[in-house]
């Protein structure tokens, strides 16, 4: 087909308009990316800027100390460091002796204040999950069942709390046996949150924080073997996400956790004989 002269003209200026269009378009784009990367760097020099004056500031400072040399921690599993310590005739320190537990002592109700008295300075030490021990996995109303057999009743329960001691308290344990250990080493066992987790949490004086995985392994064969058979017992436990009062406790048959209405704390602690006018009421 013929194209008209004219025509052809045209076609070509409009292939020039549209190149010329691309050609700004991608100028621009790349002005763009260049002002922007320029205005990062103008930032990150201005940030570099400042970090420099503020250390020369803090060089220049009286009070300051000056900064210390690095020093090079060596890993614990380092050979070279164990070779060269025989070598000079480095001698690791002796491994303390097993503590073994010859009598325990459970605090009453009423021997409260002789044992804060005794034992409630200098803070607490609380055991880690370093090591998990079979007293970590059995179900705490088992536990509260097997201390009952071993130490008789607890030394605080939620049934000793006043209402205003109550309502002070900070997520108060349904259970706590106070314990002493050789006549010296202060214990205090209790749940971790009420009967529906496995464990006990067990805590000592801060002076025998390294001694309390020794404890709670001696607090363990405490309650563990065929001697100690679960006793019965009865607690109250508050549930405070929901607000709500339970009876937890073991019958002598199962173990059972009953919602009752919130009791009359001036009362004190629960008896086995409510828990059983309500199940021969059903």
């Amino acid at each position: 087909m013929d194209v008209r002269p004219d025509t052809q003209y045209a076609i070509r200026n409009t292939h020039r308009l549209i190149a010329g269009a691309v050609v700004v378009t991608v100028a621009w784009w790349c002005g763009q990316a260049t002002l922007a990367q320029a205005q990062d760097d103008l930032i990150n020099l201005y940030q570099a800027e400042r970090a420099e004056a503020q250390m020369q500031r803090m060089r220049e400072d009286p009070r300051a100390l000056s900064p210390r040399p690095a020093e090079r921690v060596m890993p614990s599993a380092d050979t070279i460091r164990r070779w060269l310590r025989r070598r000079n005739g480095w001698t690791p320190p002796e491994e303390p002796e097993p503590l073994r537990i010859e009598r325990w002592r459970a605090v009453r109700r009423l021997e409260r204040n002789w044992f804060r008295s005794e034992h409630g300075q200098g803070g607490w030490a609380f055991s880690g999950a370093s090591r998990l021990r079979p007293l970590d996995t059995l179900f705490t109303p088992e536990l509260r069942a097997r201390l009952e057999e071993r130490f008789g009743p607890p030394t605080r329960t939620i049934g000793d709390f006043s209402p205003d001691e109550f309502e002070q308290a900070d997520a108060p344990a349904q259970f706590e046996y106070w314990l002493v250990a050789n006549d010296s080493i202060p214990l205090k066992v209790m749940d971790v949150n009420g009967p529906f987790e496995r464990g006990l949490v067990v805590a000592s004086a801060r002076r025998y924080g390294h001694r309390l995985g020794d404890l709670r392994d001696a607090l363990e064969a405490e309650l563990s073997g065929a001697r100690v058979e679960p006793k019965r017992f009865v607690d109250y436990y508050y549930l405070a996400a929901n607000d709500t009062w339970f009876l937890a406790g073991y019958d002598g048959e199962q173990y059972f956790l009953k919602g009752v209405d919130p009791p009359n704390l001036h009362l004190g602690r629960p008896r086995l004989n409510e828990y059983e006018n309500t199940k021969s009421r059903k």
